[in-house]
């Protein structure tokens, strides 16, 4: 039998890792940008070319956007120095972290979402939900805690789920605000962020 060659593929968690920073670093060069060129925000284009007006112009993907945000969080830990590697920014030392970037994105998101985290999908705001809640794990490990602007996130959104979360059509949580049927895509997030935060009812 012959052995794989070690260069083919990462065969380490410290391999893994490098790979996976390699990959935020293709997504927020690509994509990443400020929102209205405002200083402290942070936002991904959905497409490319793009240009900050033409992203104006484009459908606005909350989800999308929510899922960047886990993928910079796990950039995050990553920078704290896991899988053997010491501490160092996933871009180098002249580009922001991934936690600050992570945080200027939720400033992107809730002004792009004209100024609310609320959204007509449940699903979608889970997913912010969850994210944010890791975000703040993220700010902690890293001595940088912003615990009134996550309180007011957890807040806002815990509102929403209890309000869709009901026992109509067998229990569950409705997917959006037509409240018209309900499914396992935002069932399952909802209750993940449920679980998180300590809701067991």
């Amino acid at each position: 039998m012959t052995q794989p060659d070690a260069d083919a593929a990462p065969t380490s968690a410290t391999a893994w890792a490098e790979r996976a920073d390699d990959a935020a670093r293709s997504v927020t060069h690509l994509f990443g940008q400020r929102l209205f060129f405002l200083p402290g925000t942070h936002i991904a284009a959905t497409a490319r070319p793009s240009g900050r007006i033409e992203n104006l112009r484009r459908p606005w993907h909350y989800w999308w956007q929510a899922h960047y945000l886990d993928c910079l969080v796990d950039a995050g830990f990553r920078e704290l120095g896991r899988a053997g590697r010491p501490p160092e920014k996933f871009d180098g030392d002249a580009r922001p972290s991934a936690g600050q970037l992570a945080s200027r994105l939720v400033t992107g998101i809730r002004l792009r979402n004209f100024l609310t985290f609320v959204n007509h999908y449940y699903d979608d705001m889970a997913w912010l939900a969850l994210s944010t809640l890791r975000l703040e794990r993220l700010a902690d490990e890293s001595r940088r805690p912003s615990p009134r602007r996550q309180e007011r996130i957890r807040k806002s959104l815990t509102l929403q789920f209890d309000s869709a979360s009901t026992d109509d059509l067998g229990g569950g949580t409705f997917w959006s605000t037509k409240r018209d049927f309900k499914n396992t895509p935002a069932t399952a997030p909802v209750a993940l962020y449920y679980a998180r935060t300590g809701n067991t009812t």
